[in-house]
């Protein structure tokens, strides 16, 4: 589902993280380059 988002097929999410808040629910995940760097972070 996440992988389905990114626009940057060369990008995989790692670090998958969901949060529940009652009836609300949030996705979190740092996509990693190819190179194994992550690109951006997934901090809530």
């Amino acid at each position: 589902m996440i992988s389905g988002i990114l626009t940057d097929t060369s990008l995989v999410p790692t670090n998958s993280q969901v949060f529940v808040d009652g009836e609300n629910m949030w996705i979190g995940a740092a996509p990693m380059r190819p190179d194994g760097k992550t690109e951006s972070h997934s901090d809530a």
